[in-house]
């Protein structure tokens, strides 16, 4: 390829790139194709497949939407601290199982107080194996062993192709500390684009809060630009770091490959029962489906939807505390739920092009929205939003793409539902409307985000300076 002489160069730096399908690859590889058409050369520097960390998933068709245009670079990644975390976790059980064993032995001497969890919590011991692979091997994530091999490949890649601009993507973060020390040692150009909260994320970071936030006050004091994804980080991200900071920041929101989506959204499913109802994704943590079920169930027994009414769909992998196919089984579902295990990113749209309503299930997670909300919004099908007031009820409320509920909320949920179904056998579903879905078109955000570059660009030298910012 011949190389621009306009200043239009671009390395993506990202830990998530096909056949990775994580969901953080899709937004870096919107970004990299569409970024073509605005005049910038695109190079991608991330991790090669022999190097992925267990259990990463590939989806080989994700390679195939990578435009020929884009460079890509691929290096290895030093999985050392895997093998101590795995030889620091076999110790911990150990040791679990010896305390465990004295403590049946000596429950009569035993302080009552150690049995208070505040006190529990400062133990040494519990603290350590509560701490994870944050504390020890892998701060400030599981991929700080590519940090050393993408550094030095990224400088060469700079001088080879004359790069102007780097933008790290995260997570994982050390995707950030590498943009950090490549605009330190190369001089270019830096966005440090932020998918997620970091330092302050709802979920926390435990014991090393402070680490995460001491390194968090870098990357922003350092970066020349920082691109957050959606309102609601970027209100907190200014709230904390103050008005003269926060003139480096920037909204670009993820959104969904018209190309890749449309096809699919043309495939409207027919208008007989059951009402297809669909979730794809992970369901762990706080992402719970049992309310959901629970709602299904209590429509069913209460007439409001008989038993052929409604159809769900659970795509993906659901957490085994959540006791699942328990919960089905008892509540009486077992004729109209249906799971099925992740699926690669084609067939999952398929699939829920096949349905009628699609379900995003999200609470305590009120500064991001999921990359597959955008898709759903793509798709032109109705959303049934599981979510607090945030980004997601936001997005899917002032969009009028959907109805959100409180995902604790059965009697709501089960409301939902019921209206769903009669909307459903009434033939009066609720429309997407094509102007507001075709905001959040990748080519749309690819836009704004060249634009930021291009503002970089122009400036006559980058700034030296790296501003102090509250710890």
């Amino acid at each position: 390829m011949i190389l621009s002489s306009d200043g239009n160069r671009l390395l993506i730096v990202s830990a998530h790139f096909p056949p990775d399908r994580s969901a953080g690859t899709h937004r870096v590889l919107r970004l990299a194709n569409y970024l073509q058409s605005h005049g910038w050369e695109t190079s991608v520097l991330t991790i090669d497949p022999s190097s992925y960390r267990h259990p990463i998933q590939q989806d080989e068709s994700l390679v195939e939407r990578i435009d020929p245009r884009v460079t890509i670079v691929r290096t290895g990644a030093w999985r050392g601290h895997t093998a101590m975390v795995r030889w620091r976790n076999r110790l911990l059980r150990r040791g679990g199982q010896a305390q465990a064993g004295t403590g049946a032995r000596d429950t009569r001497t035993r302080d009552p107080r150690s049995q208070d969890p505040r006190r529990q919590e400062k133990s040494g011991w519990r603290a350590w194996r509560r701490a994870g692979t944050t504390h020890l091997f892998g701060f400030p994530d599981d991929e700080i062993g590519w940090f050393g091999y993408a550094v030095v490949r990224g400088l060469q890649v700079i001088r080879q192709r004359k790069i102007d601009v780097v933008l790290s993507s995260a997570p994982p973060f050390t995707c950030h500390l590498i943009g950090h020390a490549l605009r330190s040692l190369a001089n270019v150009r830096w966005v440090a684009d932020f998918r997620d909260p970091w330092a302050r994320a709802p979920w926390g970071k435990g014991g090393s809060a402070r680490g995460h936030q001491w390194l968090e006050s870098h990357v922003i004091g350092r970066a020349d630009a920082v691109a957050l994804n959606t309102p609601e980080l970027h209100r907190e991200f200014s709230d904390w770091y103050g008005p003269d900071l926060s003139a480096r920041f920037h909204v670009v929101t993820n959104g969904y490959d018209a190309d890749v989506v449309e096809p699919y959204a043309r495939a409207v499913p027919g208008a007989a029962l059951p009402l297809v109802i669909t979730h794809a994704g992970t369901l762990y943590q706080a992402r719970d489906p049992r309310p959901l079920l629970e709602a299904l169930a209590r429509c069913r027994r209460e007439g409001a939807v008989p038993e052929n009414g409604i159809h769900l769909n659970l795509v993906g992998k659901v957490a085994s505390a959540f006791d699942v196919d328990t919960v089905i089984e008892r509540l009486g579902l077992s004729g109209c739920v249906t799971r099925q295990p992740p699926v690669p990113h084609h067939e999952s749209l398929r699939l829920l092009a096949a349905s009628h309503v699609l379900v995003v299930i999200q609470p305590d997670t009120g500064l991001q929205v999921p990359v597959k909300l955008y898709e759903y919004v793509g798709l032109r099908r109705p959303i049934l939003a599981l979510a607090e007031d945030g980004a997601v009820a936001r997005l899917v409320r002032d969009g009028n793409f959907g109805v959100v509920v409180s995902p604790a909320d059965v009697e709501g949920i089960a409301r939902a539902l019921a209206d769903l179904y009669r909307r459903h056998i009434t033939q009066s579903p609720a429309e997407v409307d094509d102007e507001r879905a075709a905001q959040f078109d990748a080519r749309h955000q690819s836009a704004i985000l060249a634009e930021i570059l291009s503002g970089l660009v122009a400036r006559t030298t980058p700034g030296l300076v790296t501003r102090s910012v509250r710890p």
